[in-house]
């Protein structure tokens, strides 16, 4: 996910033991580390407001802060324009029913028919106030830059 790779045993969950590369990539495809990658990708879909427990998911069962796959898959977003990265996303190879990030065309899409439908009768105005009665602060997305071509 932050596109680093697996981390030594000596600083962490790892692969310095014998078995440890096959263990960490059995874990990495199985059904519990699909579950566990996609509750880290709606703690920064959500701008680290929620699913704050990658070790331990069942506190945020107890403390009220998860916030399951539906409600915060189509909130993703793509890269910004000439975002700079530390490497490749490092995720579950399958796949397995873990969100990938859309496309721009189809986030430019999404957005356009939710601001349609926010301005049709009964809309939520501007957008400035979220479902959940938060207000957004900043967007990195209100202003696309221009592509730098080089």
């Amino acid at each position: 996910m932050h596109g680093l790779p697996p981390v030594s045993l000596g600083a962490g969950f790892g692969t310095v033991l014998p078995g440890g590369p096959e263990f960490s990539e059995w874990l990495l495809e199985s059904p519990y580390g699909r579950w566990i990658y996609k509750n880290h990708m709606g703690h920064h879909v959500l701008s680290g407001q929620c699913n704050y427990n990658v070790c331990c998911p069942g506190t945020d069962h107890l403390l009220g802060t998860y916030v399951s796959t539906e409600f915060w898959q189509d909130k993703m977003r793509p890269m910004p324009l000439n975002a700079e990265t530390r490497g490749p996303v490092v995720g579950p190879q399958s796949h397995g029913g873990v969100p990938q990030l859309p496309t721009r065309e189809a986030y430019q899409a999404a957005r356009a028919l939710r601001r349609q439908m926010n301005e049709g009768p009964g809309g939520g105005g501007d957008g400035s106030i979220l479902a959940n009665g938060g207000t957004l602060i900043a967007d990195a997305y209100s202003e696309e830059p221009e592509p730098v071509s080089v």
